[in-house]
């Protein structure tokens, strides 16, 4: 899961940020394997205040803190990892300053940059897209499944696949060989069970997966 506390249909103030505390113990309670606390324009104490609650909230679970981009937020609070944008600094520096178990990911967006990625063995996971339309990024240039398939072919760890995607989509993603998806509009519409959608995703993974094996 990748978080966005604007769109949790909250005010601006102190109740987004208790929203954004509320979906993330969900989140640990439905088993999410790693949730990416992405809040590009919380102050850097409250994002430490977040993320730090977080890593509280997940404390002998199975779900994993990735902080967005903010590798002295990651030191400062312990969280289990990083996620690096395009535009981040190099994953090779980013490893240097972080512990051993912590997670390094980084999004792609074709089979060029997927292969800059993992020159090196800093970078631990791909989250690759957008691969289809969706709500948060309108407009935005697809890389559709064929896209996917190409960069989970290119490279030789984990690709997470992101944009558009739903548990009735995740039958086509797991078919390209993508290890997992990222999600956000998903897990949080009107009606759906947290833990349900969890497992709705896992299940189809393990059907499919099954049966490509």
């Amino acid at each position: 899961m990748v978080t966005d506390r604007r769109r949790l249909g909250n005010e601006a103030g102190s109740d987004d940020i208790g929203a954004l505390d509320a979906l993330v113990a969900e989140a640990v309670m439905a088993d999410v394997d790693l949730l990416q606390i992405r809040e590009p324009d919380l102050s850097d104490r409250l994002l430490v205040e977040v993320v730090s609650r977080a890593m509280t909230a997940a404390r002998g679970s199975g779900t994993k803190i990735i902080v967005n981009d903010r590798v002295d937020i990651a030191l400062t609070t312990g969280a289990d990892g990083v996620h690096l944008k395009e535009r981040s600094m190099p994953a090779e520096q980013v490893r240097a300053l972080l512990p051993n178990s912590c997670f390094i990911g980084r999004s792609v967006h074709n089979v060029t940059e997927a292969e800059r990625a993992t020159r090196s063995e800093a970078v631990d996971y791909l989250v690759a897209g957008t691969v289809f339309n969706t709500r948060s990024k309108p407009g935005c240039r697809l890389i559709g499944l064929e896209g996917l398939k190409a960069i989970v072919s290119a490279v030789e760890i984990p690709v997470i696949a992101i944009g558009g995607i739903n548990v009735l989509r995740a039958c086509e993603i797991v078919e390209t060989g993508a290890a997992g998806i990222a999600a956000f509009d998903e897990f949080i519409l009107p009606g759906n069970d947290l833990r349900g959608v969890v497992d709705g995703f896992r299940q189809e993974f393990d059907r499919v997966g099954e049966r490509l094996l």
